[in-house]
């Protein structure tokens, strides 16, 4: 788009400033390949973009538990994780940012159908806290979870 206005939470956000402080304050992101160092532990995954410390390893601990981690793999390396435990070790970094808004690119594209609903299921508890959740996904097990659904197929558009 080339003109519009952005409107969050009964405000304009104009500048490019404020349009940085949003995505910087507000805005998490999960990415489809998960956006992990592999060859740094996960407690240095989650601390690295987030500008935590370990004084905050309650919290940290608390969040990896609510997404069924263990806290000993805060010790890992993240090439030694499997698939679903990285994708959770990435919705924990995007929770631990505490956004109001959080961008799933298909978050469940590389799981099995275990971890994919137990992904989908922490996403619930999510929105029930508050937190919007914009999820891309070719999963159709997941299209009736919304509470909007926008179809891109622009093939049958």
């Amino acid at each position: 788009p080339t003109e519009g206005q952005i409107i969050y939470k009964n405000q304009s956000i104009a500048s490019k400033s404020q349009i940085r402080k949003f995505k910087k304050e507000d805005i998490a992101y999960i990415y489809q390949n998960y956006g992990l160092l592999e060859n740094k532990t996960v407690l240095a995954n989650l601390m690295l973009p987030l500008n935590i410390s370990k004084k905050d390893m309650p919290k940290i601990i608390e969040i990896i538990q609510s997404v069924g981690l263990p806290k000993e793999i805060l010790k890992r390396k993240v090439y030694t994780c499997s698939g679903g435990e990285q994708q959770r070790i990435a919705i924990a970094r995007a929770i631990l940012k505490n956004p109001t808004v959080i961008f799933a690119d298909e978050p469940t594209g590389n799981l099995d159908e275990k971890n994919a609903h137990d992904v989908i299921n922490i996403f619930q508890y999510l929105n029930r806290q508050g937190v919007t959740i914009i999820m891309a996904t070719h999963s159709q097990n997941f299209f009736d979870i919304g509470t909007e659904l926008i179809d891109l197929d622009v093939q049958n558009a």
